[in-house]
């Protein structure tokens, strides 16, 4: 028996965040023409940032954040992304 399977291509595949690792800020270049709700959680799952995206290129100041890993999760009508950085 054989099963049929198809590469779905991610919507938010285009997602880049940099630098990472980051001392101060983080840029977030999404996809043209496309814009996404945004959500950012430390490690233990607390939101620290909640906002919409609707710039080709967005830049967020990490600087009143601790040391340590972060999460963004990026969604929209089209699917969802979750990218990790890490604050130093």
């Amino acid at each position: 028996m054989f099963t049929s399977t198809s590469i779905v291509s991610n919507a938010l595949s285009q997602v880049v965040l940099y630098p990472n690792p980051t001392r101060s800020d983080i840029t977030i270049v999404l996809e043209q023409g496309q814009a996404f709700n945004m959500i950012m959680t430390n490690v233990l799952g607390e939101i620290v940032l909640n906002q919409e995206l609707v710039n080709i290129e967005t830049t967020l100041q990490t600087s009143g954040l601790n040391k340590g890993i972060y999460f963004i999760n990026l969604y929209n009508d089209k699917g969802n992304q979750t990218l990790r950085f890490v604050k130093n």
